[in-house]
């Protein structure tokens, strides 16, 4: 039962974003915006880039708009959940397109398929605790893909010598 800003429940979560949430919130925008400043650097190359790296691009692009705003604004509601649905399904698609995408390591996997598979395995987790009212467990496994996923995944993106890290900075 939602009161105010708290939940009670066997958990008794509060649903107001914590500090760690505006850490990964604050975050999250931040590589958004070093993103799209990669792609405007970039603009001469944007022809020799494979469709599906563009779709594996536009497809983690939504899930970083959106998180902010799902971290910040309130929870449980129809828009939380409507976006929340958006935000799953585009970060799930992204893991799932990313094993197509195998330029550094010689055509195999590399490391960070890693973040791909404890995507593919949690984003249907977190749905599943979302829909069944585990609010603490759901909220773990949402701040979880975000610091991983997203954030760690996709710092490693603007490393020097990586596509979009050349854009950036060269």
């Amino acid at each position: 039962m939602v009161d105010g800003a708290r939940i009670t429940s066997d958990t008794d979560t509060s649903l107001a974003p914590d500090f760690y949430e505006w850490t990964l919130a604050v975050a999250a925008a931040a590589l958004f915006l070093l993103v799209l400043m990669a792609l405007v650097r970039g603009i001469e190359n944007w022809r020799a880039i494979e469709p599906l790296v563009w779709i594996h691009i536009a497809t983690v692009m939504l899930p970083l708009a959106i998180t902010p705003i799902q971290l910040l604004r309130r929870r449980g509601d129809g828009a939380h959940r409507a976006l929340g649905r958006i935000w799953a399904l585009s970060l799930f698609m992204t893991a799932m397109i990313s094993f197509g995408i195998r330029d550094i390591n010689d055509g195999g996997l590399s490391y960070i398929h890693i973040f791909s598979v404890v995507t593919v395995i949690t984003v249907p987790l977190l749905v599943l605790a979302a829909r069944r009212h585990r609010i603490a467990r759901h909220r773990n496994s949402v701040r979880w893909l975000v610091t991983g996923a997203l954030l760690a995944a996709g710092y490693f993106t603007l490393i020097p010598g990586r596509m979009l890290g050349g854009w950036l900075w060269g």
